[in-house]
């Protein structure tokens, strides 16, 4: 039986760590595992992969572009990170899904925070501490419901991160450089 080395890799510039050496590195675990009959899998991750020289990206045989995700994938998203959050009926996660178009993983996370947050907000505005603190002894603190009203409001203060501009840079390098 072979033993399997992953090495995960942030294919950004390390501080302290020259591009030379991170490519030393990178040749080096090849090479130390190759005496013990292991497969070496190295994975990198980067937000910029233009930025890599030609070097490593020969280094790295399989170059995969992960789109944003789709409205299925959305809908996910937004299951996962409004479970246990108590929603109103007029909640319609797939319409959310839809209206989300070009948002990735982490803003669709985020967005689901601030609008959880939103009825909380409407729960003790003009509030005093005094009050919140009594509230809370009195067990009155329970989130609100989350309704549409509040993911709508969330929307109009959470936009999405990646800009069509940098989506067609994705893609080009994808067409250039990916790999399937």
């Amino acid at each position: 039986m072979q033993a399997v080395l992953v090495a995960v890799l942030v294919a950004v510039p390390l501080i302290g760590c020259s591009h030379a050496a991170r490519l030393a590195q990178m040749d080096g675990l090849a090479s130390a595992a190759a005496g013990d009959d292991a497969i070496v899998v190295v994975m990198a991750t980067t937000n910029c992969p233009w930025l890599l020289d030609e070097a490593l990206c020969r280094r790295l045989e399989k170059r995969i572009y992960i789109p944003l995700p789709d409205a299925a994938a959305r809908e996910q998203l937004f299951e996962l990170h409004l479970d246990g959050v108590p929603m109103a009926e007029d909640m319609n996660i797939p319409a959310f899904a839809d209206m989300t178009e070009g948002y990735s993983g982490a803003d669709i996370q985020l967005l689901c925070r601030e609008a959880s947050m939103v009825g909380m907000r409407r729960l003790l505005a003009g509030k005093t501490p005094a009050d919140i603190l009594r509230m809370r002894a009195n067990g009155e603190l329970a989130s609100p419901e989350l309704s549409a009203a509040d993911m709508l409001a969330a929307m109009k203060r959470t936009s999405a991160s990646v800009g069509t501009s940098d989506l067609r840079r994705f893609e080009t390098w994808a067409a250039e450089k990916g790999s399937t």
